[in-house]
């Protein structure tokens, strides 16, 4: 009988990176599903609304104190005034690390235990549509992260060809972001959209059920996706490339849109996924001058023990010199006194330390 073979071990492919040629598609169908749901909802608390013109008869229900109750006019007022400071810290625009400082903890502790992976689908100049994978109690697969940086133009007209400082240039500088889950939707949507750093449809109904204090700023694919941004090497040399390409395109809008091929987003996704957890963990910008503050410290730590060693190692030899001039002085005046024989003298001197 001829011998059994074993088939080669089929690569694992993850749901999320299925049939990606219909991701564009299927993002398009997210987007005027979430339309037409919000064209259909019949509970929005309208901006006039906050600004005063509210009808109580309305009935219209808040979870601000911490339980489901009837809106108020103190909750109106409240709410008016999340919406000024907001309107303070946001000026149109968001960085990458500040989506990842600004966000809630919980929402980087999802990120950083439940996404594993935010690859590029497709790039057009500085409009990026990035896949990542659902977390583990999601009815779906995958969500679509929108990003547009709004210093890719700026970047094609300036001077550096050199690709790391390009991919510098566009991805720590501002940018818009959307993503079509429902944490996004529902909690940061409208934040997104009175902070001028919204892509998506705009939101102009006051979250008063699921973020009425208007905290945080990002889901976990956002996070996931921001990481990506600044930390991938992959990714950077991506946009690096679609500055350049950029350059020999005097009509903007006729960026051709370069899709990623399947084989090498999951390439890029398995990458990312096995990455160790100190390369893979959103950093804040105050994790970052820890660190530092961190590797400074053991910096000092080994040129100090390095100083200490070396000056011991002078004391040493110093202390030896000494010795070895004291024993042949000694070894002289007893060759004086008749004390020793010259062959007992150099037989002395050539042992001495």
């Amino acid at each position: 009988m001829p011998a059994s073979t074993k088939a080669a071990p089929t690569q694992t492919i993850h749901p999320a990176l299925l049939q990606t040629a219909s991701a564009r598609k299927e993002a398009a169908h997210s987007a005027a599903f979430d339309l037409a749901r919000r064209k259909a909802a019949q509970t929005i608390l309208h901006p006039e609304e906050i600004s005063g013109d509210y009808d109580a008869g309305r009935l219209l229900m808040t979870t601000r104190g911490g339980e489901i109750r009837p809106l108020t006019i103190e909750d109106l007022r409240a709410f008016q005034s999340h919406i000024r400071q907001l309107k303070k810290r946001y000026q149109g625009g968001i960085q990458a690390q500040s989506v990842i400082d600004l966000a809630l903890e919980a929402d980087r502790r999802r990120a950083n235990q439940e996404i594993r992976f935010a690859v590029p689908h497709s790039v057009q100049g500085g409009k990026v549509h990035f896949i990542t994978n659902a977390g583990p109690k999601s009815t779906v697969t995958r969500h679509h992260v929108m990003v547009v940086f709004l210093d890719f133009d700026a970047t094609v007209a300036a001077s550096p060809n050199e690709p790391k400082r390009l991919a510098n240039m566009v991805t720590k500088g501002r940018l818009l972001f959307d993503c079509d889950c429902e944490r996004h939707t529902f909690w940061f949507r409208y934040i997104a959209t009175i902070g001028k750093y919204n892509t998506g449809r705009n939101e102009t109904g006051y979250p008063k059920i699921r973020n009425p204090g208007l905290v945080g700023v990002a889901c976990k694919h956002v996070l996931r996706t921001m990481n990506t941004i600044l930390r991938d090497a992959a990714f950077q040399q991506r946009i690096a490339q679609s500055v350049l390409a950029a350059r020999g395109v005097l009509d903007q809008r006729a960026i051709k849109i370069q899709r990623t091929r399947a084989e090498q987003l999951r390439q890029e996704a398995q990458a990312q996924s096995q990455k160790r957890a100190a390369r893979r963990e959103l950093r804040t910008s105050a994790d970052k001058k820890q660190a530092a503050a961190l590797r400074k410290t053991q910096r000092e730590l080994r040129q100090s023990a390095e100083q200490l060693a070396q000056a011991q190692a002078k004391a040493e030899a110093k202390a030896k010199a000494k010795d070895q001039r004291q024993i042949i002085k000694s070894a002289k005046q007893l060759l004086q006194l008749g004390a020793i024989t010259p062959a007992q003298f150099q037989q002395i001197t050539a042992s001495a330390p």
